[in-house]
């Protein structure tokens, strides 16, 4: 995952965008679920793939 763009707003509130290489599965393996977070995760538009960009926000900082 690379950095393409980061901006510093203020001194306590930085923006930034990062470039997704890493495939779907990959990202899902990374994650120590318990059984009450996977079934959340599997219930985000069931089918879809589409939990997938929500995954990419939450589990990829630091921040």
């Amino acid at each position: 995952m690379s950095l393409v763009y980061l901006r510093e707003i203020d001194s306590q509130t930085k923006f930034a965008i990062w470039r997704i290489e890493e495939s779907d599965d990959d990202l899902l393996s990374k994650l120590q679920l318990d059984e009450r977070e996977k079934a959340k995760l599997a219930s985000f538009n069931k089918g879809s793939g589409a939990y997938i960009g929500l995954l990419r926000v939450c589990c990829c900082g630091p921040y």
